[in-house]
């Protein structure tokens, strides 16, 4: 696996290189205390819930919300350096093309499994442990399902992220080092 060296800045920028996509995390509220008000305070506009239908209040404080980042943000650079301080597993990032419901009902499908006797389960696959034994044994076609409308995902690693990107032969992992910015 590649490593490559990033700051917060740069990490950014290739994040939101491409015009045509919207960066979207993918926040986990059993792991980030306080997500909708967090979501609130930040300004975050276009959120939405993983989870189908109305929640009750408690629920909706655990429930796993996915929102557009823009790069300007004070959320987005905690995301970036210092939530996986509060939280080594807090959720992921998705640089994804359609927007935020294409998206949503594409992970919903990822959420929503059976097992071989016809039972419903919900499946936690945005947790990022299970991404790192998961994705690198796809083959072409199970990623273009998992993936669907997503182009990369980047999940918390330590002091960095995993990087997962869809190729033709499966998903390529990059590790990235989020090093200090330079000083000028």
């Amino acid at each position: 696996m590649k490593t490559v060296p990033l700051s917060a800045d740069q990490l950014k920028g290739r994040l939101w290189s491409r015009p045509d996509v919207a960066v979207i995390a993918v926040l986990d509220g059993a792991r980030l205390a306080r997500l909708p008000s967090r979501i609130a305070e930040a300004g975050l506009a276009d959120t939405d819930s993983l989870t189908r239908g109305a929640l009750l209040p408690v629920e909706a404080e655990r429930a796993v919300r996915l929102a557009v980042l823009a790069p300007e943000l004070a959320f987005t650079d905690w995301l970036l350096a210092a939530a996986h301080r509060e939280a080594a597993d807090w959720g992921l990032l998705c640089v994804a093309s359609g927007g935020l419901r294409r998206l949503r009902d594409h992970l919903r499908t990822l959420a929503e499994v059976s097992t071989p006797d016809g039972i419903a389960r919900r499946w936690r696959w945005h947790a990022p442990e299970l991404l790192a034994c998961l994705l690198p044994l796809l083959d072409p076609w199970q990623a273009d399902e998992f993936f669907g409308p997503v182009a990369e995902i980047l999940a918390p690693d330590g002091a960095g992220f995993l990087r997962y990107e869809r190729e033709p032969v499966g998903v390529r992992v990059e590790q990235i080092a989020l090093i200090a910015s330079p000083v000028a």
